[in-house]
């Protein structure tokens, strides 16, 4: 399981998985204000991979490490 945590509530769209070969590996809609989001990434390879969330203001790109 990862945990995207949105303290500031602000409004998220979708989260979104990618390999580093930018193939889509998982995504999730989100709608509303959330204050987390928690994925299960348990069928996912050990690999890094981006992660790109989402907002109304904009998108934010992080890396994830799966060991």
């Amino acid at each position: 399981m990862v945990t995207i945590t949105n303290p500031d509530f602000i409004g998220l769209t979708s989260v979104t998985i990618y390999d580093v070969a930018g193939r889509l590996v998982k995504q999730n809609k989100v709608s509303g204000v959330n204050n987390a989001v928690v994925m299960n990434i348990s069928e996912l390879r050990s690999a890094v991979y981006m992660v790109v969330i989402a907002t109304e203001y904009g998108q934010l790109v992080k890396q994830l490490l799966k060991k």
